[in-house]
């Protein structure tokens, strides 16, 4: 049976854990919130300039994106 030393020392590696993962979490939301900003923008000023739309496959919605559902569900 652990002590609770051990106990203590592998929630405390634990809460560290989390908090990283939430750390990185918070910066790729932020990052890709960015990119659909930019994407956006770009978009309006290519309709502005007569043309269909921006260049370039469309960003991934939030919701969607990869990396933050699997960072979501991880935390």
């Amino acid at each position: 049976m652990p002590s609770p030393t051990e106990i203590r020392i592998k929630v405390e590696a634990a809460e560290r854990m989390v908090a990283r993962a939430e750390k990185r979490l918070t910066a790729e939301t932020e990052a890709q919130q960015e990119k659909l900003k930019k994407y956006e923008l770009r978009v309006r000023e290519d309709r502005a300039a007569g043309h269909r739309g921006a260049n370039g496959r469309p960003l991934v919605p939030m919701e969607h994106k990869a990396v933050l559902v699997r960072r979501e569900r991880d935390c």
